[in-house]
């Protein structure tokens, strides 16, 4: 019964530590779904960039080309012409900065490492185990037990068993004749 208690403990305690590693280690389904997450964000950082860049070379394009845009740009920094006039209100925005962002793209930090439940993982793979291993020998002694009340099985320290030559289960155990 020993035996097989250890090797069912053995058993539970690997399937334990093997389960809990799929779900919580660093290579695990929590990390995998958390780096997946900021692999979105990137990417949706990259977009951003991307259509800011496009929205800033077509300014561009259009400052080296369209004489109407490089006025109105010249009016945002205070340039004006010769006969026009200025007229400034307060609390009124200059419709030419409306459509601009302070910053280019988001600040992304790096994902950094994840916490460590490797500890966590072995403690509660090991109590999974002794669990197991405690509950099979007491099964065990039980049913030894049960047995012996019946009468079926011999006490492990009972004399006449060991006098006898018989052995645990009853049988009669013989010397071999060695040639």
């Amino acid at each position: 019964m020993t035996r097989n208690s250890l090797l069912t403990a053995l058993c539970a305690t690997a399937l334990t530590y093997l389960a809990l590693t799929l779900v919580f280690s660093s290579y695990g389904i929590l990390e995998h779904r958390r780096h997946n997450d900021y692999a979105e964000q990137l990417q949706a950082n990259v977009a951003d960039l991307e259509r800011r860049n496009d929205q800033l070379l077509r300014r561009i394009e259009d400052l080296r080309t369209l004489s109407e845009v490089i006025v109105m740009e010249g009016r945002g920094i205070g340039l004006y012409r010769a006969n026009e006039g200025v007229i400034r209100v307060e609390g009124y925005p200059n419709p030419n900065r409306l459509g601009e962002s302070a910053s280019p793209g988001r600040m992304i930090r790096p994902i950094g490492k994840g916490p460590n439940h490797y500890p966590w993982i072995r403690a509660a793979a090991l109590s999974v185990g002794l669990l197991v291993l405690a509950l099979g020998m007491a099964r065990g002694r039980a049913t030894t037990r049960r047995l012996q009340n019946r009468g079926s099985v011999p006490a492990l320290n009972d004399v006449q068993c060991v006098r006898s030559g018989r052995g645990i289960n009853g049988a009669v155990v013989q010397p071999r004749k060695v040639s």
